[in-house]
């Protein structure tokens, strides 16, 4: 019973800091109120998010919780989300159907145009990828494992995407693609280096077969022309080791 009263008090303080600390902020309007979540993403990554007439590309949108973010700034007049998995899609429009500057894409994105599988994970679909899950994943996070049969979805390179679909550049980029993030800057690297800003999930050791880690994809960033402004977004494992964090990048040409 103590434990239930100390989590529930704690979360409701962690709601009411992150509601207070958005508004204290003062340094972004909003449309519509941010949920809990949506105020997590903007509080850690606010600051890639000023400016005015901002388009922003949420690549792994899963559910929509960043879309949706990013669509109730003001400052932001155009979203386009990218997401494979058709359930996950299904949520994504449905959570986005009121905004009419939002736009879903059901394709993954990656170095070549192809049809692939992708190995959905149950009860935790945001863990999903296009390669498969090692060991060390398995081990720092017991109990998320894949379907039985993985679903076949498309995978398209951003650069080609963008241009078959005349989409307009980006400002701000989002990547959360479960270590599919190199292949997404290699297929995408004319669009990205228009981008002011990239929030890019980065691993500290390769959870999925043939992933990158930090290293690689700090090479690719600077390749790109972007330098490493700020963390956030920790993900720990069950032996306390620090998997992930998500690296904002900004990009140096201004």
């Amino acid at each position: 019973m103590l434990k239930f009263f100390i989590t529930n008090t704690y979360t409701l303080y962690q709601r009411a800091y992150t509601w207070w600390k958005v508004r204290s902020l003062g340094r972004a309007k909003f449309r519509e109120p941010l949920c809990y979540a949506e105020r997590c993403f903007y509080l850690n990554y606010g600051a890639a998010l000023l400016g005015e007439q901002i388009v922003a590309y949420d690549i792994g949108a899963a559910c929509g919780i960043t879309t949706t973010m990013f669509a109730k700034l003001l400052n932001v007049i155009i979203v386009h989300a990218f997401e494979p998995i058709p359930s996950a899609f299904r949520e994504l429009t449905t959570r986005v159907q009121r905004y009419s500057h939002v736009f879903c894409h059901n394709v993954g994105l990656g170095d070549t145009n192809v049809s692939a599988d992708i190995w959905v994970i149950e009860g935790c679909r945001d863990s999903s990828s296009l390669l498969k899950m090692r060991e060390l994943h398995k081990v720092e996070r017991p109990g998320i494992s894949y379907a039985d049969h993985p679903e076949r979805v498309t995978v398209a390179r951003l650069d080609d995407y963008v241009r078959e679909k005349n989409l307009p550049l980006p400002d701000v980029v989002k990547i959360d693609v479960q270590g599919y993030e190199d292949r997404v800057l290699r297929g995408g690297e004319n669009t990205i280096r228009h981008a002011r800003f990239c929030i890019v999930e980065i691993s500290f050791e390769p959870l999925y077969e043939g992933s990158p880690i930090f290293d690689d994809i700090y090479r690719q960033m600077r390749g790109l022309g972007f330098r490493l402004v700020g963390l956030g977004g920790e993900l720990y494992g069950k032996s306390g080791r620090q998997l992930q964090v998500d690296g904002i990048f900004e990009n140096e040409g201004g």
